[in-house]
């Protein structure tokens, strides 16, 4: 290190002394000089000479570069293509992870077979069978429509007057009876007074005791009775009208029914709905452009080179997760070198055309003049320091020498004369003396190291390794809670099952325990019907014997009126007119039942003649149930049942990814340098939570070697380098790469090496500063 101190201010010195000599004779060669800046500072200044010559700064960049960074946090599986090598156009410079993207489009695709099965679905309408079986359904509903509106025909049509009547007649039959007994039982109470011979007198009751008593048990039934018989006239009068809204309310449900029914079958009869039929088409739409945007997302998990050049940076290694924003390669064009001014003013741009011809001077080595053409002049100002900079591109006549490097300073001059480009006119400046040794300072870096990162969030669960740890690629690092993800897995699992299940089910069609059991209930629907024709059978004997009860009993009692006219017709006796009035309500409720008997037995007949059709209506429901039962299963229906499946399954492929995540594996064998979590701790995606590196594999990097140097090194080249840590100690190594790029150092542009050791020590640590001497 002394030495090279000493090297570097033997070389301050003389550029100090190369300065004053040009300052000296800046009268009569003007060039660029410094003026005081507003900031205690100084600009540079650009000059005209005495020949109109333009002199400004400027630097060595390719024609093309670009460096392509990650649009969001990824991990790297593959970097197939080594730095500093060239590449065309097309050539994959990184890889990603695809396995999200190739996910979405397992997921997309099950989702357009989906949607396109359903259009179809929708295309093809309903089946002959299920149509059989909603005509079926409407026959059954008619039935039961007219099965209502006959039992509401013989509600209406019931004597219900008649049983009104006969209520009425039996609570004064009541009342009458409760009359006989309150007075049998008040004559059981008289008691009578008579005279002794003695001459005194004496009450006797002759009727009290158990006679008294049985008259007053039978005055309270009596009594009792009598309230009951209130109670049913009252009840008789109240359930007319309910009964007969609820007949009613029955012929509005089943019309209802019907109404839906027929709907139904009108819908299906009518085919396929447009809008239907368009709701699925759009539908389909959605899902092809869901899958478009999938496969594009596919390409993004590939970087590719824009255009042919070299691969001059490639920080990246594979196993490596990267965040949004983070450099993967730079491609530079380094073949086509140009120079850019940095320090022309507005002043002096006016004075400069498109070809006018320039001489550039490198810093690295001035006494190389190249000559060179302007071709392009920025219409666009920047501010420096204050001035209003242009920049001019300067492309080389010749190609480029091989020492010329990207980043390197340069001296432009520029004229509308051609430059004759002579061995006197290169400036003059001391040469380094080829014989003495390069130093340069380097670090101690593995040959290769990672932050490693989570793609997901999460509760740290598991911390498998501590700082120092040697671990093997694939080994696992770090667990996050997994509960969430194990569930998801679960259900995802469910929902394929089910999946496949319901394609099972459309595949084979009906199992024969299905059909045996629908057979049953159609045998049962068979003697159903049998059963309803047997109650309409019966029902027409009981109507004529109900009919021939009826006329009996009205005969009956218009006798019994008869013979209590003759008998108590002129009787002014109030128990006697209450017994005239009693058979008079009998008389008039038994011509009311023979009058209504005739409708009421039409509407039984026909509320039985419904419900045989609503039998035979069920029965033919079932037939087209079986019908549609026996049917092989359609195409579309399979297809729909054989989308649903790839979309369970590709939903549980991202569930098993996604535990799979949970899991931190280490990308390559190496040790654990650094852990930056423990154990409870929420950590994000993207988030570092270890440093792995390969220490078995030190390598040297410089950071201070500088433009005018590096042009007298190659590839290859053997270098000895001694560790600050290890003094005394010498190790030989080789320079196995020369950054194409220059970097800023403390404000000089310098030019990393890559330089591998021959020997290794266990002494040597990750960070150790070394010196570097390169003969």
């Amino acid at each position: 290190m002394r030495k090279s101190f000493c090297i570097i201010v033997g070389f301050v010195i003389v550029v100090w002394l190369a300065g004053c000599n040009g300052a000296a004779n800046t009268a009569a060669t003007p060039s660029s000089g410094q003026v005081p800046a507003a900031d205690g500072g100084t600009i540079p200044v650009v000059v005209k000479d005495e020949q109109d010559a333009i002199h400004a700064e400027g630097m060595v960049e390719p024609a093309r570069a670009v460096t392509l960074r990650a649009g969001a946090g990824e991990l790297i599986v593959a970097a197939p293509v080594a730095e500093g090598a060239r590449v065309t156009a097309g050539d994959v410079l990184v890889r990603f992870d695809a396995a999200d993207a190739e996910l979405a489009i397992q997921q997309a695709e099950a989702g357009l077979a989906l949607a396109r099965a359903q259009l179809d679905l929708a295309q093809a309408g309903a089946r002959p069978e299920q149509i059989a079986v909603i005509a079926a359904q409407l026959a059954a509903a008619d039935a039961l429509l007219a099965q209502a509106t006959a039992q509401r025909d013989a509600e209406n049509a019931r004597a219900a007057q008649a049983d009104v009547l006969d209520a009425q007649a039996g609570m004064m039959e009541a009342e009458l009876t409760h009359t006989q007994a309150d007075e049998l039982h008040d004559d059981m109470m008289t008691c009578y007074t008579y005279t002794l011979p003695d001459g005194s007198e004496q009450q006797a009751c002759p009727t009290l005791g158990t006679y008294e008593e049985l008259t007053r048990f039978q005055m309270e039934a009596a009594y009792a009775a009598l309230l009951a018989a209130q109670a049913q006239y009252g009840a008789t009068q109240g359930l007319i009208a309910p009964q007969r809204n609820a007949a009613q309310a029955a012929v509005q449900s089943a019309e209802a029914q019907r109404d839906a029914v027929q709907a139904q079958l009108d819908l299906a009869q009518a085919g396929a709905r447009a809008e239907a039929v368009a709701v699925a088409a759009a539908a389909v739409q959605r899902a092809e452009t869901a899958l478009a945007q999938a496969k594009a997302a596919l390409d993004f998990t590939v970087v590719t080179a824009p255009f042919d050049g070299v691969l001059t940076a490639l920080p990246v290694n594979a196993g490596d997760t990267v965040a949004a924003g983070e450099p993967l390669a730079t491609l530079a064009t380094l073949d086509q070198l140009q120079i850019k001014t940095k320090d022309l003013t507005e002043l002096d741009v006016v004075s400069i055309t498109v070809g006018q011809s320039a001489r550039v001077t490198l810093d690295a080595k001035p006494d190389a003049p190249l000559p060179g053409r302007v071709v392009r002049i920025d219409p666009q100002g920047n501010n420096y320091l204050g001035d209003v900079i242009y920049t001019v591109v300067i492309a080389l006549d010749a190609p480029a020498p091989d020492w010329l490097r990207w980043g390197m300073t340069a001296q432009v001059e520029m004229k509308n004369e051609e430059w004759r480009m002579e061995s006197g006119e290169a400036i003059t400046q001391p040469p380094d003396n080829p014989t003495l040794p390069i130093i340069a300072e380097a670090l101690l870096e593995p040959g290769r190291w990672s932050q490693l990162r989570l793609t997901v969030g999460g509760r740290v669960a598991e911390k498998l390794v501590v700082t120092g740890d040697r671990v093997a690629q694939g080994d696992v690092l770090l667990r996050l809670d997994a509960a969430l993800p194990a569930l998801a897995v679960k259900e995802a699992e469910a929902a394929v099952a089910t999946a496949r299940a319901q394609l099972a089910l459309a595949q084979v069609g009906a199992r024969p325990e299905e059909i045996a059991a629908i057979e049953a209930r159609l045998a049962a629907a068979q003697g159903e019907r049998e059963r309803a024709i047997a109650l309409r059978e019966q029902l027409k004997a009981g109507t004529e014997a109900e009919a021939a009860g009826a006329q009996a009993q009205l005969e009956a009692v218009s006798a019994a009126y008869k013979q209590a006219l003759v008998t108590i017709g002129q009787s002014d006796d109030a128990d006697d007119r209450k017994r005239l009035n009693l058979l008079t309500l009998r008389v008039q409720a038994a011509e009311a039942r023979v009058a209504a008997l005739p409708k009421v037995a039409a509407a039984r007949l026909r509320a039985a003649n419904a419900g045989i059709q609503t039998a035979e209506a069920n029965i033919a429901i079932l037939q087209a149930e079986l019908d549609l039962l026996l049917a092989p299963p359609t195409p579309e229906s399979i297809a729909v049942a054989q989308a649903e499946v790839r979309q369970a399954e590709a939903m549980l492929a991202a569930a098993h990814i996604a535990l799979a995540r949970t899991e931190l594996r280490a990308p390559f064998d190496g040790v654990i340098t650094q852990v930056f979590i423990e154990v409870g701790e929420n950590v994000g995606a993207g988030q570092p939570v270890f440093i792995l590196a390969d220490v078995e594999q030190l390598q040297l990097t410089t950071i201070d070697l500088d433009e005018r140097n590096v042009i007298r090194l190659v590839e290859g080249q053997t270098v000895q380098a001694t560790v600050d840590a290890l003094p005394g100690r010498v190790f030989t190594g080789r320079i196995t790469h020369i950054q194409p790029q220059s970097v800023d150092y403390r404000g000089d542009v310098t030019y990393p090496l890559t330089i591998q050791l021959e020997e290794s020590a266990s002494e040597l640590r990750w960070g150790m500063r070394a010196a570097v001497e390169i003969p």
